[in-house]
């Protein structure tokens, strides 16, 4: 039996028709299409063939319905009229069809044929109303046509350009009023005395593009007839489309409908509820509608050996492309599975053809793609779910939404958001006399995210993608055309290819992300150590400030002559290269004095962080097996007692005193390692050591010097501990460049006031903070500080904008397995977009996806890096160093052994179209609820722009195995925070699957030693609260009265103020009737897209409240 399902589908992808008719099979197929093989192939199975049509095709005749006043919609009918509704003053479901004229048209039997197309079609001449909230169509028995004329031979040239194009755009955007017919609209355009332009218009709600092939067909006979005064009889239609209505609405019985929605139910019952495609725009609250096209074509010969494909696998067309579609969904959202709405023409039976009318259906299809498949592997899913998606296509896509009751949400269609529909009819309309002609319009509509449309024609496939300009740019989807094309020549050249082998970037693509973006090569030191790069500079300037604490002050020279002399005393403790040397010093000078001492007897410097645990400390002096450790008397009290020798500065000061104090030879090489640092991560988990050598230390200095534009007079704030990354880039850029390093107590740099007056009081003109410890900072004037750089973490466009202006504002990316900078932007303007720039020199970024393949530009990936500044790796830990450091699949020439490997980061980010990176966050903080993609970042920035909000963080809990967004909210403590009003606001504001179920009023932000967010020191979820309903004695009247007009409406008692609509088995037909319920009983006159963002009685009353105030 399936053998027969994949014949029939063959079969009608070939426009060949089957019907049953008194047990008989009828065959109708278009000229030269039915070959002998065919034939052959239908006697064999022609038992099975009656046995399916009959199973699966409705057999009751189409009988004619009485014309009363009110007849009822289609399905499908009914879900148009609501949608348009819906949409507002959108033309979105406008169908125009723009035609060249080869000469010049006889007005009258144009007018004449037009008329008889709509006399002979009832639905040109249907109406729509509402009815007791309920739509009814009605048929008038005339309706007039005329043909709008319009005069454009007063112009030429570019201003005739212009003038064609305002035309067609604003005739193409009619506003039909479905209570008036005719629903279709003809204008002819003037442009010379034999030159014009026919553009016609209809609407959805009575047409389809069968229809329109229909209606082009007729008026090209017609016309033709009247033109040679030949009077045309077209053969009678034995029903119209009214009829038919009625029929579909007796066919669907309520067990016909169970049946058909068991499959669909299990069909979509791990379905995605929301397309995860990267956006160049965050999406609006509410659909808008608004769109535009781009257009591609596949030629005859790509596509002749496509179908050989097809044909070895006994698939159609339809399903290859829709395969291919796929492959390329999966690209752009990482997604293993998706819904996409696949369109149906749904006239099986032979007396639909003829007609007029909205007949298409869609069928929302689950694609699976999980466990990396072939192309040929994955065909045969689509093609199960295809054919068995067909068994079950009688089910109107209304009926199915309102019977399933998916999530709804006013920023996107439910079910899918993205359509397919492949056109392989004939067309044999003569065109002797018309020519249709492309034309771009301005200003166009999109139902969804994205629709694409491919047509056969004599030369290829014409194909057009349309999409919704308040989500992308038209950069973006010419990109999504090159990759698709792209899958279509990989799949053609082996199709036995796994998905992840299949290449989807262009070969400019490739070049523009692997090379043109990572070339970065630039002189750096290659055999020099830091500490040589101080001691040149101490030779420029030996009398200028290096280090400022606490009002001391040491000079280059001084500095260089105590590290010298601790060198050498050092030195006595048998310290050679490689060697790792542990400081643990509270006295910020005497530890800068340290580490530099320690790189001048040739060994590498660990800090030992004075808050950590003896219980930490250990467990990092045990994994870097350190021997010797720097401090002081008092610090060694909190030192863990084991075998390490411990070198006590305050105690043996003296003795240091004595040592010769000029500078020592070079005991180590720019390969030898210079320091170890413990990543931040470790302090709440297993402790990391990450191994740095000289040469990537001296090349961190360079860039950022440059990059921070650091001179001899710049006031430079060690801004984090000295065991943090950033703290060697803050020390070396000082001591390198003839800047003062300016050091200051722990509780000095506490993020907030105090730091602020410490960053006033010492003057510092640059800085580097995290977002967290940034957003901290009182909005008070800052004169000194010229540079402020910000990394370790997104930062809001807001902070962005208040702290960028009158100073440079730079964004940078780091992480400690690279130094500490990887990637620098240029400053940032207060609005521009943040980013982090571009690679430094001598570094590779390159952003991939879970196969280790470049990801397009948008499409979010993990961020890898390599180059000179890269670690060697953890410090005695080489199983995780395999692991995070793995090979450069892109290198094939590298000098340094390091430079053939590349860092994991676990970071996620994207290309922008300029080259520039855009950090995404955590790969392990990415948050997706049910399916939605939560842009935490997006929620912050708004939640932060609210007056009486000082700060926010959200986050995502997770509550009897379901997670909700919880947003932390910090106000301002003179200010009252009405948190209902807020979460009005937000749904306003965000798609409603952002906005934030749980609101927690906090003091203040934690935070870790180095600025970052301290999310585990954040309420725990279990202490968080949800809303709730609210007490039956704090209701309102209106909210009362509300509940009223619901509890009738719905049938359901009591009702709940917070009860969703849609969740109390609310659908589309049953709100227009309850908010024309209201708008009689109330005067309140709601949308129905506000009534989509504001679906509870609680949510509904505040929106009518604020209205009228």
């Amino acid at each position: 039996m399936r053998h027969t399902e994949d014949f029939l589908i063959r079969l009608r992808e070939s426009d060949i028709r089957l019907h049953v008719e008194n047990d008989r099979l009828k065959v109708d197929a278009p000229k030269g299409i039915l070959t002998s093989e065919l034939v052959k192939e239908l006697k064999r199975n022609k038992e099975d063939i009656i046995e399916l049509l009959n199973q699966f095709s409705p057999i009751d005749p189409i009988r004619l319905v009485e014309r009363g006043s009110s007849l009822p919609l289609s399905f499908s009918q009914e879900r148009l009229w609501f949608m348009d509704i819906l949409s507002g003053d959108s033309p979105i479901y406008n169908m125009p069809a723009v035609i060249h004229l080869k000469e010049k048209p006889n007005r009258e039997a144009l007018e004449k044929s037009f008329n008889k197309i709509v006399q002979r079609h009832e639905s040109f001449r249907t109406t729509f109303h509402a009815l007791d909230g309920q739509p009814v169509q009605n048929i008038v028995s005339v309706a007039p046509f005329k043909i709008n004329r319009i005069d454009l031979q007063h112009l030429t040239g570019v201003g005739l350009d212009k003038a064609v194009k305002k035309s067609i755009t604003k005739e193409t955007r009619f506003q039909f009023d479905l209570r008036e017919a005719p629903l279709l609209r003809a204008s002819l355009i003037q442009l010379s005395p034999d030159k014009q332009i026919l553009i016609i218009v209809m609407h959805h709600i009575i047409s389809d593009g069968w229809s329109m092939g229909v209606f082009v067909n007729e008026l090209v006979k017609l016309y033709g007839a009247y033109l040679n005064r030949i009077e045309l009889d077209l053969p009678e239609l034995p029903i119209q489309y009214a009829d038919f209505s009625q029929w579909e609405r007796q066919q669907l019985t309520p067990k016909k409908i169970a049946y058909y929605l068991d499959f669909w139910k299990a069909h979509l019952e791990n379905a995605p509820d929301l397309l995860q495609i990267p956006t160049d725009f965050p999406r609006p609250p509410t659909r808008r509608f608004r769109g535009d096209f781009e257009k591609f074509r596949l030629d005859m010969e790509f596509i002749s050996q496509f179908k050989k494909i097809c044909s070895q696998k006994q698939t159609t067309l339809y399903m290859a492309l829709i395969s291919a579609l796929a492959i390329l969904l999966k690209y752009h959202t990482g997604q293993e599975s998706f819904v996409i709405g696949s369109l149906v023409a749904n006239r099986a039976r032979k007396e639909l053809e003829p007609l007029i009318g909205f007949f298409v259906n869609t069928l929302p299809l689950h694609i699976d793609i999980s466990g990396n498949p072939t192309y040929y592997q994955l065909l045969e899913r689509v093609k199960k779910v295809l054919l068995d998606a067909y068994k079950h296509q009688n089910l109107p896509l209304g009926v199915l939404i309102q019977k399933l009751q998916p999530k709804r949400d006013a920023s996107c269609f439910p079910l899918f958001q993205i359509l397919f529909g492949l056109d392989n009819t004939p067309d044999n309309t003569p065109m002797d006399l018309f020519q249709f002609k492309d034309i771009t319009v301005n200003d166009l509509e999109s139902e969804f995210d994205l629709s694409l449309r491919m047509r056969e024609v004599r030369n290829g496939i014409a194909s057009v993608i349309q999409y919704n300009t308040d989500l992308f740019k038209a950069g973006t989807i010419k990109r999504m055309i090159d990759h698709f094309q792209n899958i279509l020549k990989e799949i053609v050249s082996d199709p036995n290819k796994k998905i992840s082998e299949l290449s989807i970037l262009t070969p400019y693509e490739k070049r523009q992300t692997l090379t043109d973006w990572n070339k970065t090569n630039d002189p750096s030191p290659k055999n020099t150590c830091i500490h040589q790069l101080f001691e040149e500079q101490v030779e420029k300037s030996p009398h200028a400030v290096a280090i400022e604490f606490q009002g001391d002050r040491l000079t280059y020279d001084e500095l260089n002559q105590k590290a010298n002399q601790l060198a050498r005393y050092v030195q006595k403790y048998s310290v050679e290269p490689e060697n790792i040397v542990g400081v643990f010093v509270h006295c910020p000078p005497k530890s800068i004095v340290a580490l530099l001492a320690i790189l001048k007897a040739g060994a590498a410097y660990l800090p030992l962080d004075p808050n950590y645990s003896q219980e930490k400390l250990s467990e990092i002096i045990r994994d870097a097996k350190i021997e010797t450790i720097l401090t002081q008397e008092k610090s060694s009290l909190n030192l863990p007692k084991n075998s390490t020798r411990w070198v006590l500065l305050d105690k043996d000061q003296k003795i240091i005193d004595k040592e010769p104090a000029d500078n020592l030879p070079l005991l180590a090489t720019a390969s030898n390692l210079a320091y170890v640092a413990f990543t931040s991560g470790s302090i709440m988990g297993k402790p990391k050591g990450v191994m740095i050598g000289h040469q990537a230390i001296c090349h961190l200095t360079k860039e950022t010097t440059r990059a921070f534009s650091i001179i001899p007079k710049s006031r430079i704030l060690q801004s984090v501990p000295l065991g943090y990354p950033i703290s060697t880039s803050d020390i070396f850029v000082a001591l390198c460049s003839g800047a003062t390093l300016c050091l200051a107590k722990k509780e000095d740099m506490t993020p907030g006031r105090n730091l602020y007056q410490t960053l006033w009081q010492l003057k510092i003109t640059c800085v580097t903070l995290a977002p967290g410890a940034l957003r901290s900072m009182p909005d008070e004037p800052l004169p000194d500080l010229k540079t402020l750089v910000v990394t370790g973490d997104l930062c809001p466009d807001g902070l962005r904008s208040k702290w960028a202006k009158g100073r440079k504002f730079i964004s940078a990316y780091g992480v400690a397995e690279y130094t500490a900078y990887a990637a620098i932007s240029k400053p940032l303007k207060p609005t521009d977009p943040t980013h982090i720039g571009k690679p430094i020199g001598n570094t590779r970024l390159y952003i991939l996806d879970e196969h280790k393949r470049p990801t397009p530009i948008g499409v979010p990936g993990e961020l890898y890096v390599g180059g000179v500044g890269l670690a060697r790796g953890y410090v005695n830990r080489p199983d995780l160093t395999n692991k995070k450091f793995v090979p450069d699949p892109f290198t094939e020439k590298m000098n340094e052994k390091s430079d053939r490997k590349l860092f994991k980061t676990g970071d996620v980010a994207c290309y922008r179209a300029d080259g520039f990176i855009e950090f995404l966050g955590r790969l392990d903080r990415q948050i997706k609820i049910k399916d939605y993609q939560i842009e935490t970042k997006r929620i912050e920035s708004i939640l932060d722009s609210y007056r009486l909000i000082k700060k926010s963080i959200v986050i995502a809990a997770e509550k009897s195995d379901d997670k909700h967004i919880v947003a932390y909210l910090m106000p301002d403590p003179e200010s009252s925070l009405d948190i209902h009003a807020l979460h009005y606001d937000l749904q306003n504001d965000l798609p409603g699957y952002m906005v934030p179920s749980t609101y927690l009023m906090i003091n203040k932000i934690p935070l870790t030693p180095d600025g970052k967010i301290y999310r585990k020191g954040l309420p725990k979820p279990d202490l968080i609260q949800k809303k709730s309903d609210v007490p039956e004695n704090s209701v309102t009247e209106l909210e009362k009265n509300l509940a009223q007009i619901w509890e009738d409406t719905l049938g359901i008692h009591p009702i709940g103020i917070e009860n969703n609509f849609f969740d109390l088995g609310g659908y589309s037909l049953l709100l227009v009737r309850l908010l024309d319920v209201i708008k009689h009983r109330m005067g309140y006159v709601i949308s129905i897209s506000n009534f989509l963002r504001h679906a509870t009685i609680k949510d509904l009353a505040f929106y009518i409240e604020r209205k009228k105030r």
